[in-house]
């Protein structure tokens, strides 16, 4: 890469020149794990920041029609499973939530190194690897967080990143373009020299874009006509001959007037997500072909990503294991997309908490319920809970008003996965503004009439955005709730 001056004024400077395939890439790399008669396929991972999937059809049709021209499956049902990205993008990599991980209260003092990231998978198995980010404060693993000691894969966009946001000359428009061209343009053509580079070799490549989009719903209309560059210029080329493409959000906008509607609530928790299998998959194996366009219209999450990436390790054993698929009706959290994933799971079943499914139902209750004003005072109680330790710097919160109130009503398959009895509990969902932040929060609270006890469901949603309300604590959990003490 071309060293980036601070003082450089030439605006086609982007410092940005190319990938090349290096002894120091290479050399931790066993191709020999890949047998001569072994079938690999390639995975080419493209995310867009806070995306649902109507915001996609409404803001990207060119790369959405490509898509579909070219028979990419859209996942109609697949709904996040935590807040913001950090929270989706580690079941999607990993299989576990984040609080399953080792550690993960200490992630501001701990790398992220010594965590069994799917690419590491890949990379044992003899793939190439590589990660891009636009973003390098708000990076999903640098966001408040430690961040990788070493070189996380064999290809990593965060140093060219760094020297990029000290050349502040070069950026315009609103830090949306970088020397001549728009910053997501740059990262674009980083991953497809990637995928020029090493066409004739086994690759993993995860690219994750977030600027574009994470501020303005009505924003990633911008990059519609460069991500469709980038797929063209890749199909023309015949870089994706050997590659499954996953082209996919991480939920939809989490802030402003849009997502205190209904439909920007379900919007926030139904993020794009579209699969592409090269063109010779589907006849090679058509029980997969298959079972992926029935999951179309299939409760899915990205824990059952991350299954899918396993099994795409060794495609082979997965086509033949699929001819039984036989599904573990118990263990329903993963479920590869290979498989065809039962027409009746529910958010239970797929360890989507209550607080982030969208297949419940709800229906409005008083704001002056006793139960809902209780429920509530639970809500203010447990972010104060929160910020306890945080006391000196963060303020208590008060309520200043209940917006909105919801009891959820229970449908019959849910009732069935949690067997027959007595309900003895109900569900409330609250908006409620604080003070003195003026914070709009979203809670979902379990209330047990047998002893009156409350227990939250999943997160608080913070709806309304923070800004700099919250810099004086540096968790990354705690940012939406602390509001600094002036």
């Amino acid at each position: 890469m071309k060293e980036l001056r601070p003082k450089d004024t030439n605006p086609y400077n982007t410092g940005y020149d190319g990938i090349y395939s290096s002894k120091d890439s290479m050399k931790n790399i066993d191709f020999s794990n890949f047998a001569e008669n072994k079938l690999s396929l390639n995975v080419l991972l493209i995310g867009i920041d806070s995306v649902s999937r109507l915001n996609f059809i409404r803001q990207m049709p060119l790369t959405r029609q490509f898509l579909l021209s070219h028979g990419a499956i859209e996942m109609l049902g697949y709904n996040k499973v935590g807040d913001n990205t950090f929270p989706n993008i580690i079941p999607f990599l990993t299989g576990k939530y984040l609080e399953e991980l080792p550690e993960s209260k200490k992630l501001e003092r701990e790398p992220f190194d010594k965590y069994d990231i799917i690419w590491k998978h890949y990379n044992k198995s003899g793939y190439v690897t590589m990660f891009a980010e636009d973003s390098t404060s708000g990076a999903m693993f640098n966001y408040l967080k430690y961040g990788f000691k070493k070189q996380p894969t064999d290809h990593y966009l965060r140093p060219f990143a760094l020297a990029r946001e000290k050349a502040k000359s070069l950026w315009s428009n609103n830090n949306f373009c970088f020397g001549n061209r728009m910053e997501p343009a740059i990262v674009l053509q980083y991953t497809h020299d990637f995928l020029r580079v090493y066409k004739d070799k086994p690759y993993f490549t995860f690219t994750f874009i977030t600027r574009i989009s994470h501020d303005d719903m009505n924003m990633a209309g911008r990059g519609d006509f460069e991500y469709l560059r980038f797929l063209k210029k890749s199909f023309n080329q015949n870089l994706l001959n050997n590659t499954i493409l996953f082209f996919f959000s991480d939920h939809g906008i989490r802030f402003g007037l849009f997502r205190k509607t209904y439909v920007g609530r379900l919007e926030e928790r139904l993020p794009a997500m579209y699969i592409l299998p090269p063109d010779w998959f589907r006849d090679k194996f058509p029980t997969l072909w298959n079972n992926l366009k029935v999951n179309t219209h299939r409760l899915t999450t990205p824990f059952d990503i991350y299954e899918t990436l396993q099994d795409i390790l060794d495609i082979d054993k997965t086509a033949e294991r699929s001819k039984s698929n036989e599904i573990d009706y118990k263990n329903l959290k993963r479920i590869s997309l290979f498989r065809e994933i039962p027409l009746n799971r529910s958010c239970e079943a797929a360890h989507i908490k209550p607080h982030w499914c969208t297949c419940h139902l709800f229906n409005p209750v008083a704001l002056n319920d006793s139960i809902v004003i209780n429920v509530t005072n639970y809500l203010v109680n447990y972010i104060n809970n929160m910020t306890s330790n945080s006391s000196k710097v963060c303020a208590r919160l008060k309520l200043q008003e209940i917006k909105n109130a919801e009891i959820s009503v229970m449908n019959d398959q849910v009732l069935s996965y949690l067997g027959k009895g007595v309900q003895t509990y109900k569900d409330y969902r609250i908006i409620m503004q604080t003070l003195p932040d003026e914070g709009l929060f979203e809670g979902t609270v379990r209330y047990y009439s047998d002893n009156e006890q409350f227990s939250l469901l999943g997160e608080i949603s913070r709806i309304n955005r923070y800004g700099h309300q919250s810099e004086c604590v540096h968790d990354f959990i705690l940012r939406k709730y602390c509001y600094c003490n002036k």
